[in-house]
């Protein structure tokens, strides 16, 4: 077992002595700023909902510290400390006095920070919503707020799912079926969602038509090109915007 492991694992008993238990346990390697094993922790806590936690150890740095910290699991962009506004640094000498004699007053802002998120779920929620531990209004008028806020945000993602991906992409699909099925010249016609998880592609639809022909001849492969879009320009179908075309043979030559 590495010694980041054993200080995560001593840091997770304090909690469970006092009540709180830590569940679905991750260790990583990597960070920001190591690649040390057990370099990261991430894990949930039992009775305290839509929280997500970590750790960030590194013991063979010189200036070495813990980073604990947690952020609302719904509204996570990075789940990184700098990130987050509810933190605890727990330095050297803090860890070894804790491993020497297991005194909990070592860890006590670590317990005090759970605690707190789990008897003021609210309040904790509307602290790491303004980046701020101060809150000047009412919490439950801050709180209200901010989860309209956030409801706001889905309804637009959903909206533009809905009107940029699902309904474009269906179109696309149903139209590559019709004239496949109505003219002989076609062959098939595949349609491809260029985006990734990291990459937004412009044009984001690729529609690769498959003609039922094999020619070198330029003359008729213009022939085929003009009538498909002669077809397209009658039927209305595919969506021009955000699409682009390919052509290939049927033994998947491009032109």
């Amino acid at each position: 077992m590495t010694t980041n492991r054993k200080i995560a694992h001593l840091i997770l008993t304090a909690l469970k002595k006092e009540g709180l238990e830590a569940y679905n346990v991750v260790f990583d390697n990597e960070s920001f700023y190591s690649f040390i094993p057990d370099s990261v922790v991430e894990f949930h806590i039992r009775g305290i909902k839509n929280w997500r936690f970590g750790m960030w150890i590194d013991y063979k740095l010189p200036n070495f510290t813990v980073q604990f910290f947690t952020q609302y699991e719904p509204e996570i962009d990075k789940f990184k400390p700098c990130r987050s506004i509810l933190r605890v640094i727990i330095d050297r000498a803090h860890i070894e006095r804790y491993i020497e004699n297991r005194d909990w007053i070592e860890l006590l802002d670590v317990i005090q920070m759970v605690k707190h998120i789990k008897y003021n779920p609210k309040l904790a929620y509307v602290q790491e919503h303004n980046w701020s531990l101060y809150v000047t209004e009412p919490v439950w008028k801050e709180y209200i707020l901010h989860r309209k806020s956030h409801y706001r945000c889905k309804l637009y993602d959903f909206k533009k799912h809905i009107m940029e991906e699902l309904i474009p992409y269906n179109y696309n699909k149903i139209s590559a079926k019709i004239l496949t099925n109505q003219y002989d010249f076609i062959d098939h016609i595949d349609v491809i969602d260029c985006n990734t998880d990291y990459i937004v592609s412009f044009p984001r639809y690729e529609v690769c038509i498959y003609f039922n022909r094999v020619t070198d001849d330029t003359t008729e492969q213009t022939d085929l090109i003009d009538k498909w879009w002669d077809c397209i320009s009658k039927t209305k179908l595919f969506t021009e915007t955000n699409t682009s075309f390919r052509y290939f043979t049927t033994d998947g030559i491009e032109w």
